[in-house]
């Protein structure tokens, strides 16, 4: 069907007036953003460099420019793929010759310079002036190009973006706040800077630790997801601090504190104001031009087809966010939900390798990512739903900060007027959560003793080293020392005091035994073949073991007839390398007799037996001496080459069952005499 005249008259001028309407919401937008994020005349030439060096510039290739005035640019060179050394060494002799330049052209009439001359001249009298020409030699830098790198992390960010923009939303707070990981990391989530910042956001390890899990296994900077919640309640916090945007953005890089200083020195709020006037040895060329970065990586991602030819947006990461009803390991929980741990790995970028490594517990409360097939009811009780999901992210808006606590390790806020907190008991990972049941969190004063370790306090008071840390405030590189007073819970105090004392009645029964029959032990000098004779039990003795200059583990561990795993890990050592003067702990199983219950009515009896013992000890005095074992030799020939039994040289030597000697292993031969 045919339109007429006026039919087409009035689709054209509906069409013009949808086309309008959406012009003018992308202009208001738009326009509420500039609100946010003033663009000041000062900094019109910085944001064109760095959209110059984000755009147009390769990997490969880098600027010698002017570093108070961007814009003049020297010379652009080919540096291919070096780095580091290579590459200051290959750029310095460009700044050496165009330093050249700049000293002969006061000195030379305009007739005189030459082409390369006179543009550099060009370039002053446009953004400078002829006399800061002299001042300019010591501001000759270099600036690699991003092109490359901006492009994968604008793919990148296809992945991520959505979420950071609800994350936003969430929060009230301006959109373009979700290009910064584009100066930061180019939305590279395994970024790792030369000062130790990681992640999307770049956070370093003390900024980090106040808003995020960073320990041995967990590291949430990782996290795209977790380290966005925590660079947006920075920012926010920066701009409740500073009620300037430009500020706040410039303090994500140099610093609340520093930006206050800057504040207070040139008393005013401008940013170009500040760049300009503030001196400080930490506010130098990156903290400068922090917030023109910004602003250049908004423009460019607004309009990336404009600056781009190709763009492949990465498909959004799908998952599912839920927290941990009981602790359990990583590979444990994907057999219950039947995901693999490749899988679980790619989705949790928070867990560091250590965790698989080590088997080790993922904390109660925590909370991880899986997959859009798994739900709750296939969950056997081991997950719950945010609270965030649940309830209105709207109701801590209003309140005042002061009000509300932050526990980082559940992601949950508590008022600080709540002295209950719920603990949930569960019998096994597959069995249901009891009920809650509230109790007051106290705590016991231990003091820390000679040998103590935070593992092995930890394993004494039924908790994790990590618990046992985040109470005292340690971090993981924390040493502590003897007669140090650490926080250990009360309740785990009693428990193991309880245990404890089990123990110590259990030693009060054979306190006098053991006092009466000590010389019958290690320490005496009774034959081993006489304890073996009488009445045995096998106890487990522990011997010092003082590391000599030459030995090695496995030395020590076939002398003491013990696998050199099992002495290293008795001992807690994470590698095998031993220095003279340790001390190692070497259990020895030794046969003793089994002491009689001694009562008062029998004291004199059993101090009698204790008497004729010494007189015994005192007649033999034992001359012990080492045998090399040689080729062809055995337990039976070497029994009768000394004349000391199979069964004395097995049992002094702590040999195996098997009884195998082997070429050049050292026997200890026990030689009797009788004392004259």
């Amino acid at each position: 069907m045919r339109l007429t005249g006026r039919k087409k008259m009035n689709a054209l001028f509906f069409f013009c007036v949808l086309f309008f309407c959406s012009v003018m919401q992308i202009s208001t937008s738009l326009a509420s953003q500039d609100k946010y994020f003033p663009i000041p005349p000062f900094l019109c030439d910085n944001v064109l460099f760095w959209k110059k060096v984000y755009t147009n510039v390769s990997v490969d290739e880098g600027l010698i420019h002017d570093r108070e005035y961007p814009l003049i640019i020297y010379q652009k060179i080919h540096v291919g793929s070096r780095r580091g050394r290579t590459l200051d060494q290959y750029v310095e002799s460009y700044k050496k010759r165009i330093a050249n330049l700049l000293r002969e052209i006061p000195n030379l009439p305009a007739a005189g310079r030459t082409e390369e001359q006179k543009r550099i001249v060009r370039m002053f009298q446009e953004y400078s002036s002829l006399n800061d020409i002299p001042k300019a030699i010591g501001r000759i830098r270099f600036q690699l190009g991003q092109r490359e790198s901006f492009l994968k992390g604008l793919e990148q960010s296809g992945m991520y973006i959505d979420e950071i923009f609800s994350i936003i939303r969430r929060e009230n707070l301006p959109l373009r706040l979700a290009y910064l990981p584009h100066v930061e990391s180019a939305f590279n989530t395994h970024a790792v800077s030369k000062a130790g910042a990681v992640g999307l956001w770049q956070f370093m390890w003390e900024t980090g630790k106040q808003f995020l899990d960073i320990d041995r296994y967990i590291d949430e900077r990782r996290d795209p997801i977790l380290s966005t919640e925590a660079a947006i309640t920075l920012l926010k916090k920066n701009y409740n601090e500073l009620k300037s945007w430009p500020l706040a953005i410039t303090a994500y890089n140099y610093g609340l504190a520093g930006i206050k200083r800057a504040v207070r020195s040139t008393k005013s709020t401008d940013i170009s104001l500040i760049i300009q006037k503030h001196k400080s040895r930490s506010f130098q060329f990156a903290s400068k031009n922090f917030y023109s970065c910004f602003l250049a990586a908004c423009e460019i991602d607004e309009n990336y087809q404009r600056y781009f030819k190709l763009v492949n947006m990465d498909s959004p990461l799908l998952r599912k966010r839920f927290i941990l009803a009981t602790p359990i390991r990583p590979d444990e929980l994907c057999n219950h939900l039947n995901i693999s741990l490749f899988e679980f790995k790619a989705l949790n970028p928070a867990f560091k390798p250590s965790l698989y490594k080590y088997e080790a517990v993922i904390p109660k409360q925590y909370t991880v990512f899986l997959p859009l097939t798994v739900d709750l009811d296939n969950s056997d009780n081991l997950l719950e739903i945010p609270k965030k999901q649940v309830q209105n992210p709207l109701k801590y808006e209003h309140q005042s900060p002061e009000k509300i606590k932050t526990n980082f390790l559940t992601k949950q806020k508590f008022h600080k007027n709540k002295d209950k907190i719920a603990i949930k008991k569960t019998q096994s990972t597959k069995s249901s959560i009891k009920k809650s049941v509230p109790i007051k969190k106290k705590y016991h004063q231990y003091i820390v003793k000679k040998g103590d370790s935070i593992w092995l306090i930890a394993r004494k008071f039924k908790t994790d080293g990590h618990t046992l840390r985040k109470i005292n405030g340690l971090s993981r590189l924390s040493y502590i020392y003897p007669g140090q007073q650490l926080r250990v819970p009360e309740i785990l105090y009693k428990k193991s005091i309880k245990k404890n004392s089990k123990k110590q009645k259990q030693k009060a029964k054979t306190n006098d035994s053991k006092k009466i029959f000590s010389e019958s032990m290690v320490s005496s000098q009774q034959s081993p073949k006489e304890i073996v004779e009488s009445d045995n039990i096998e106890k487990t003795f522990w011997k010092k073991y003082r590391v000599k200059d030459g030995d090695s583990l496995w030395d020590i561990a076939q002398m003491m007839n013990l696998s050199p795993e099992k002495i290293k890990k008795i001992n807690q050592l994470k590698t095998q390398r031993l220095q003279p003067g340790q001390i190692l702990f070497i259990p020895q199983k030794l046969e003793v007799p089994n002491p009689p219950k001694i009562k008062t009515d029998n004291q004199k009896l059993a101090i009698e037996r204790i008497h004729k013992l010494r007189e015994q000890q005192k007649k033999m005095l034992m001359i012990d001496y080492y045998h090399t074992v040689q080729p062809g030799e055995n337990l039976k020939s070497i029994s009768q080459k000394t004349g000391v039994s199979i069964e004395d040289i097995v049992i002094i030597n702590h040999m195996s069952e098997d009884l195998r000697v082997y070429e050049g292993q050292v026997l200890r031969i026990p030689k009797k005499q009788t004392h004259q």
